[in-house]
């Protein structure tokens, strides 16, 4: 039996969807997961997600097939191995462009000697005990990092043939920031830039990831060869739907607030 159902989907050669999720509240994540999404995207780097409110997530997500995707703050490997020994099984690095930070991320999600994880897992033994989590930890561990800077593209082949890489996410945001410009995920510079990462990934046999925002900007990235793609967030899904339910109250013509 595989601990981490997203990580064996993408070996696969599958893609994987995702979504942004930020309310706190066990029956909400719950309800969420049972729509189908193979992974929720928490975030503890610019979210409201952290060590006191993520065993809630994590917890709420046992009874289903959607895994937890975190964003650590930092690559602090103190912050790495709580988040692990609550039972998370993927993690995004942010801000990494170059090849030692992502030995460094790798090295943090890994028990000696292949890596600095220190050894206190609690509820991520639950399932399987802690003599057989601790055997298997560091082969299910997906290691995903951050590509949001112009020099990290350049240096990408580097990145990519870091031992131990699940793959790498996309951030068009910060991308757009170091390229000189407000975030534009659409911009061409962005684009040609993601391009070649995505290419690069299907070199190296690793996955690549991007913050999509939208189904038809994900489904535009998956022709593109990623297979790890964010299409939404919870708080978009509520507001839309909030106003869609109105408008339609007031006769489907009726003006609503806009988002």
């Amino acid at each position: 039996m595989t601990l981490n159902k997203l990580k064996e989907k993408l070996s696969r050669g599958e893609v994987a969807f995702g979504l942004v999720v930020t309310i706190p509240d066990p029956g909400v994540v719950y309800s969420l997961s049972q729509v189908g999404y193979d992974f929720f995207f928490l975030d503890m780097e610019h979210g409201p997600v952290g060590l006191w409110n993520l065993p809630t997530f994590v917890v709420a997500l046992k009874a289903s097939k959607t895994e937890a995707l975190v964003r650590v703050p930092w690559n602090d490997f103190v912050v790495v191995k709580q988040v692990l020994d609550v039972g998370v099984y993927n993690l995004v690095f942010p801000m990494v462009s170059d090849p030692e930070a992502a030995e460094r991320a790798v090295e943090a999600t890994r028990y000696p000697p292949e890596g600095i994880r220190g050894c206190g897992p609690w509820m991520a033994t639950l399932d399987v005990g802690r003599e057989e989590y601790i055997k298997r930890a560091n082969d299910e561990i997906g290691v995903f990092v951050q590509i949001e800077k112009a020099e990290a593209v350049e240096r990408i082949d580097e990145i990519l043939s870091v031992e131990g890489l699940t793959g790498v996410y996309c951030g068009p945001s910060d991308m757009s920031l170091s390229l000189g410009f407000l975030p534009d995920p659409d911009h061409p510079e962005v684009v040609s830039r993601f391009r070649r990462v995505m290419d690069s990934c299907r070199r190296h046999g690793k996955v690549g990831g991007i913050a999509a925002g939208t189904p038809s900007r994900g489904r535009f990235w998956v022709e593109q060869g990623a297979r790890l793609v964010v299409v939404g967030s919870d708080r978009r899904i509520l507001s839309e739907g909030a106003r869609e339910v109105l408008r339609e109250a007031r006769g489907g013509t009726a003006k609503v607030r806009p988002g």
